[in-house]
């Protein structure tokens, strides 16, 4: 698993063989978590057409829909794979902090 970009204090983008994996920072008042999950075949099609600038929309997305709110009717319930795969994020993010990754942002 490998790290391909980030938009500091706000997300992260991963490879993880062929899938790409999206861990969105959300904020809602004093409470923060993590969401993520993998691009689905349009949204990978979305980012190859429009990098950055579509991941920030998705990001946006994702945050104003609440996903993680008690109650949500969010379109990303049911996708959050942090259970599954987010040791593995975390530990990929940690290194490639630790080998420089932050160096630009």
């Amino acid at each position: 698993m490998i790290v391909l970009d980030r938009e500091p204090q706000w997300w992260f983008l991963l490879q993880d063989g062929e899938a790409l994996l999206f861990d969105v920072n959300c904020s809602h008042s004093a409470v923060s978590y993590s969401w993520l999950m993998a691009l689905n075949a349009e949204e990978t099609a979305r980012f190859k057409l429009d990098g950055r600038q579509f991941l920030n929309e998705l990001a946006e997305e994702v945050q104003h829909s609440a996903p993680g709110a008690r109650g949500s009717t969010s379109a990303f319930l049911g996708r959050n794979i942090s259970g599954t795969r987010g040791q593995a994020v975390s530990e990929a993010v940690e290194a490639w902090l630790a080998g420089g990754g932050d160096a630009n942002g």
